[in-house]
């Protein structure tokens, strides 16, 4: 009986440890549930821990989670749904937007290089032999059109001004003559002319009336006759034969004086410089100017180097409208024409649209990648393209009617999917989601939502951050490095 008693004892006092043992470890385990809700609430949010498997529910299966209730009333909310209160939501920017109904751009989408437009790339260089005096621009400086670049001394500019200043003297000097030719010498002649004429008109007169009066022998009236006719002809030779011959020689000494002095600005106009310009004096200077506005990209000379005829000296590009490449698969081809709206988007610039127009389709196919060149024509007119900048180039080839789309604000990148915060009832839901064509700060949405839906816009990525912090569910990151939003 006594180790019967004892062995009762025993047993009393082994339940009784392993029931104190039970009500320590249920104390324990509901303590660090107790303490992980604390953590969460201080950070504005409760969350449900779920598999990740469980994140990844429909629309339709959120709709439903959200909206039973077991047999005694009580309602279940989905896995993975998250509340925030209004302090959390002002303090991270939340807002939402309801997935709205449009019409899209179908686009054809391949990687791009931005590369300068080669009608607009400048060589400048000097066309005379010379030596560098003075350099006014820099690798960076934007200039405009028949701005000086730099200033070059050079015998043989001197030489040709000196030239062109002896030809128009010549000219002016036979413009002279002829106007001489003209005014004074054959007018002269001409009153000689006739003044002799008039005096034979006279003595004819005379020995006329002497011959009737039986005064003059007939042949004194025939001599004034001859001498009458004589200077009447010399007349006549006066106003036109001398004359004419006379001014002939003035103008053709005009028209060699004319010419050349046109070969002399010729010399000067192949060498660059503006004949028209000139002050009058003989000047080396040698001015090189930019043919185009731009920016100087490259500089090779220096204050007193020589510098060889044909040497190119600077680069100017004019980045204000650029080309932009890429190459699209030869499946595609029927779907290209030229004409057709381009859009360009870079990493540099995520919140940017550059838009243009197809100006190119390569008349041949890589036989390597069996792709075909083409080529679009952007303007620039801020500069903010760079020759050889990466890019995403889209070729709109038609329209599609009636996309889901939300701002691609909305849109996260979680493991190499994406996904979206839902507004479910009072909380949010993050949905993975299938999307399509981006297009002007918005992004089609193939499948996961639904029309009357809302997702979160502002906020996301750091609804995104938390929330997995609290979970405790980790390998998701932004989409972007900084604003975690698909651009």
């Amino acid at each position: 009986m006594a180790e019967e008693s004892g062995r009762q004892k025993q047993m009393r006092g082994g339940k009784e440890k392993g029931l104190r043992r039970k009500k320590e470890g249920g104390i324990s385990r509901w303590l660090a549930w107790f303490l992980a809700c604390c953590l969460l609430l201080a950070s504005g949010m409760v969350g449900c821990g779920q598999p990740k498997e469980e994140a990844k529910s429909t629309s339709s299966a959120g709709k439903e989670e959200g909206e039973k209730g077991d047999e005694h009333g009580h309602h279940h909310e989905p896995a993975g749904l998250i509340h925030v209160d209004e302090a959390a939501r002002a303090m991270i920017g939340l807002s939402t937007e309801q997935v709205a109904v449009a019409d899209i751009p179908v686009v054809i989408t391949a990687p791009a290089t931005i590369s300068p437009n080669l009608n607009r790339i400048a060589k400048v260089g000097s066309k005379v032999k010379g030596r560098t005096v003075k350099v006014f621009v820099n690798p960076g400086d934007q200039v405009q059109a028949g701005q000086t670049l730099a200033l070059l001394s050079s015998s043989e500019v001197g030489e040709a001004r000196a030239n062109l200043m002896q030809a128009q003297a010549r000219l002016e000097l036979a413009r002279a003559n002829l106007e001489r030719q003209k005014s004074q010498q054959a007018q002269a002649e001409i009153l000689q002319a006739k003044a002799r004429l008039d005096l034979a008109a006279k003595v004819l007169e005379r020995q006329q009336r002497l011959y009737q009066n039986k005064v003059a022998a007939r042949k004194e009236v025939e001599a004034a006759e001859a001498e009458y006719e004589h200077a009447k002809a010399a007349y006549e030779y006066a106003k036109t034969i001398d004359y004419q011959r006379e001014t002939q020689a003035r103008e053709a000494e005009l028209a060699a004086a004319r010419a050349d002095y046109e070969r002399a600005r010729q010399v000067l106009l192949i060498m660059g410089v503006n004949p028209d310009a000139d002050s009058g004096q003989v000047s080396s200077s040698y001015y090189i100017r930019s043919p185009l506005r731009g920016v100087v990209v490259d500089r090779k000379t220096n204050v007193g180097e020589l510098v060889d005829e044909n040497a190119d000296l600077f680069t100017v590009m004019d980045l204000s409208r650029v080309w932009v490449f890429a190459e699209v698969h030869q499946n595609l081809l029927p779907q290209l024409k030229l004409g057709q709206e381009v859009r360009l988007q870079v990493p540099s610039y995520p919140d940017r649209t550059f838009r243009g127009q197809l100006s190119y389709i390569s008349p041949v196919i890589d036989p390597h990648t069996r792709t075909v060149k083409v080529r679009a024509e952007l303007d620039n007119p801020s500069f903010l393209l760079k020759p050889d900048m990466f890019g995403e180039l889209q070729i709109v080839t038609g329209i599609k009617k009636g996309a889901l789309v939300v701002p691609r604000e909305a849109v996260l990148d979680q493991e190499g999917s994406k996904a979206v915060f839902v507004k479910v009832g009072d909380g949010f839901l993050l949905r993975p989601v299938e999307v399509g064509t981006r297009f002007g700060g918005k992004v089609e949405i193939v499948s996961g939502l639904g029309e009357e839906e809302e997702v979160v816009v502002g906020g996301a990525f750091q609804l995104q951050a938390q929330a997995l912090k609290g979970t405790g569910v980790a390998g998701t990151h932004a989409e972007h490095e900084h604003a975690g939003h698909e651009h």
